[in-house]
């Protein structure tokens, strides 16, 4: 008996199919051009290791040009929001510490000037 006759049970089949959905949603824009049109026709013949290399070859090098310079892009564009976005909380952070400091003056003034008050009476 292989290996590969391990029964799985319908939980399995239900969380594979929502990883399988999930990924199918991430790379749901990727159009494949190169289809092996004989696995279609001929199904029942097998394909030669050659043939198999060859679609592969082609797959990548169409997933080179088009996915991955994409997914490059799509990078970039969320780099870059991040880092505009980190940038902007930082200076309203840096807006909110100022303005604390400058409350914690005042307050720290009208503290003392209370302390001095009470001290004259």
């Amino acid at each position: 008996m292989s290996n590969y006759s391990v029964k799985e049970s319908e939980k399995d089949y239900e969380s594979i199919g929502r990883i399988v959905e999930d990924e199918y949603r991430i790379i749901d824009d990727i159009e494949v051009k190169i289809k092996p049109k004989s696995f279609e026709s001929n199904k029942e013949k097998n394909a030669s290791v050659g043939y198999v290399h060859k679609v592969l070859d082609k797959l990548i090098t169409e997933l080179n040009d088009t996915f991955v310079s994409d997914l490059d892009y799509q990078l970039r564009l969320n780099a870059n929001y991040v880092q505009n976005k980190l940038s902007k909380d930082l200076y309203d952070l840096d807006k909110v510490v100022i303005d604390t400091s400058k409350n914690y003056e005042i307050l720290e003034k009208n503290f003392n000037n209370l302390r001095a008050c009470l001290e004259k009476k």
